[in-house]
């Protein structure tokens, strides 16, 4: 099981955009650790609390921002200061490319 974050970032600055990653990384946090005290409180099972561990531990946030500078003020700042969480960001320009990548791939495979 996996679970993704998409990040639609495309309209903000990078510095906004590596708030809401930092702000959002608090709040998954804030969550894992409460885990165990919900189960003792009676608020969840320990299968529920094992599902949600696994969950967490395999989160990936996906980021899309504008430009390439964008990205690379983000990644930047991630790696400076990382988040418990993987993070994968994108700029327009990746995704076009892929999906270009993409659409030359499908027409190379036709008859």
């Amino acid at each position: 099981m996996r679970y993704i974050y998409f990040g639609n970032f495309q309209a903000l600055r990078p510095e906004v955009v590596i708030w809401r990653l930092r702000m959002l990384g608090e709040i998954l946090e804030g969550r894992r650790v409460a885990i165990n005290e919900r189960v003792k409180l009676k608020l969840g099972t320990e299968q529920q609390a094992s599902v949600l561990k696994k969950l967490l531990r395999k989160l990936t946030i996906l980021v899309s921002v504008t430009a390439k500078d964008h990205k690379l003020a983000v990644e930047q700042a991630i790696s400076k200061r990382p988040l418990n969480y993987k993070v994968e960001v994108f700029s327009i320009e990746d995704i076009d490319s892929k999906l270009r990548n993409l659409e030359s791939s499908i027409t190379k495979g036709k008859p």
